[in-house]
C-alpha cells in the first residue's frame, strides 16, 4: 500500500468527505496553540482528524450509559 492509499484509507470514515489529512494540518494547529490567539485555551483535546474520531461507530466512543 502506497503513502497516498494510506493517507485516503481515513477518508472513507470521516465526516469531512474529499479532505486529506496532512502533516502540515498537524503542524499548524500546533503553531495556533502557541501563538497569542490562543491564549485562552487550555486543557483541551484537539483532534485533527476530520471527524474520523467522532463520527465511526467502530470506536465505540462517546456513548451514553445504560441508565442515566
Amino acid at each position: 500500500m502506497d503513502s497516498e492509499a494510506v493517507e485516503n484509507k481515513p477518508n472513507l470514515l470521516a465526516d469531512l468527505k474529499g479532505v486529506t489529512l496532512k502533516a502540515n494540518d498537524i503542524a499548524k494547529a500546533a503553531i495556533f496553540l502557541v501563538s497569542d490567539e490562543a491564549k485562552h485555551i487550555n486543557g483541551q483535546n484537539l483532534f485533527i482528524d476530520g471527524g474520523f474520531g467522532i463520527v465511526n461507530p467502530s470506536f465505540n466512543m462517546f456513548q451514553y450509559p445504560d441508565s442515566l
